[in-house]
């Protein structure tokens, strides 16, 4: 009966990893204008940049640039868009949240 458990538990612990993992076809399956909002959809505005901060990459995200002191979206989930918001050049976005940050210059 212990073996059955150990396996349940190895069997749970594996689907769960290889279901974080970004596999080479991951893009394939991904409807990026469903996930991504629409006012954060390419063609990006003067005021925002081009990134690849989406599920695996896959998507292409307008993140709306800011100033010191303003907060800023920290990539840190697979599944997710990020908060689409990025510091303006010379500028680092610090992480305050597990989230978000805010942007401070020179780090």
């Amino acid at each position: 009966m212990l073996r059955f458990i150990v396996l349940g538990i190895f069997a749970a612990c594996f689907v769960t990893v290889s279901s974080l993992a970004c596999l080479k076809d991951a893009c394939d399956h991904v409807n990026c204008t469903a996930i991504v909002a629409t006012d954060h959809q390419p063609p990006c505005q003067s005021n925002q940049k081009t990134s690849h901060r989406s599920y695996c990459g896959c998507c292409e995200v307008c993140l709306t640039l800011v100033g010191e002191g303003e907060h800023c979206g920290v990539h840190v989930d697979l599944t997710m868009v990020p908060i689409p918001y990025d510091c303006r050049e010379g500028l680092t976005c610090v992480k305050n949240t597990i989230l978000t940050g805010v942007c401070v210059k020179g780090e």
